[in-house]
């Protein structure tokens, strides 16, 4: 039997818990074999709403489910958006206006396996990133460390080796978003292993400590969400919200704050990240090349 899923007018960090209620049970098994989005009342879709919405079809499709897309208004503002993203077009085979394209200010959604990873955060996110901020990608070389932690660690935690990304620049606010997600075990599920009696959220908090590891593999070196927190935190003044598990942990210049108690179970782990482009230090120059 078709079930009608309809998505909330504003796609948030918090309102994709109404997304994921209507389609994953809660022992995590699709709630249906044929689903069918209605996005008649959708009227903004944040970056992670993007992201969540792709890993969730993504995640559907490879259970076997089939999905379909009731767009009724489609000169909405978010429909447009999601058009010009490329995530009609990925998901329905084709773009629902003739001249929809990537805006400038957009690096469209990416699914990406790990092995892909490495070369596509220099290729592409990296190089983006510092064309769009006009920057050296010498500034940004923390940045980019710290998204090659979080792609590994997709791989060595979540059981799963891909994950979805999407990145967006608001020029007026000066502000870049950067929302990446997988469908995995997520982060408490693996502290948990070894520290027993922490609620998800405390796992999530312990996992931010500077040193921690599960030293479940070679790679894990335990700099990752530490160093995330401080690049994007301390040193840039941004903001990055962690969703894994019931933990729903947000970090910014106030502070480490869990509302854990006030959002729904996320399959899984998400990142949202928030960064002040005019915190870049613009001083560091890419090595030159030369011509021989």
């Amino acid at each position: 039997m078709t079930i009608v899923v309809k998505i909330p007018p504003r796609m948030n960090v918090l309102t994709i818990d109404t997304l994921l209620k209507q389609t994953v049970n809660e022992a995590l098994v699709p709630i249906s074999k044929e689903i069918t989005y209605d996005l008649t009342g959708l009227e903004k879709i944040e970056p992670v709403g993007v992201t969540v919405f792709s890993n969730l079809l993504e995640w559907l499709l490879a259970c076997g489910v089939s999905q379909k897309f009731n767009i009724p208004n489609r000169n909405s503002g978010a429909i447009k958006y999601l058009d010009d993203s490329l995530f009609f077009e990925r998901y329905t085979g084709a773009k629902i206006f003739n001249n929809a394209s990537v805006r400038d200010t957009t690096l469209p959604l990416k699914w990406i396996n790990h092995p892909q990873s490495h070369l596509w955060l220099e290729n592409h996110l990296i190089t983006w990133l510092a064309k769009v901020l006009a920057t050296s990608k010498k500034s940004l070389i923390e940045l980019r460390i710290c998204l090659l932690e979080l792609f590994n660690n997709i791989r060595d935690h979540s059981g799963e080796n891909a994950g979805c990304i999407f990145v967006q620049f608001f020029p007026k606010r000066k502000k870049v978003v950067i929302s990446l997600s997988d469908f995995g075990v997520g982060i408490p599920a693996n502290v948990k292993k070894i520290h027993q009696g922490l609620s998800d959220g405390e796992a999530v908090k312990l996992a931010m400590q500077e040193g921690f590891t599960t030293n479940t593999t070679v790679r894990n070196r335990g700099v990752g969400l530490f160093l995330l927190a401080q690049t994007v935190v301390d040193n840039n003044g941004g903001e990055l919200t962690i969703r894994s598990g019931d933990a729903h942990v947000c970090c910014n210049k106030d502070g480490v704050t869990d509302l854990s108690d006030y959002s729904g179970f996320y399959k899984g782990t998400l990142f949202d990240i928030t960064l002040h482009t005019d915190k870049f230090d613009k001083t560091l120059a890419d090595d030159e090349e030369f011509l021989w």
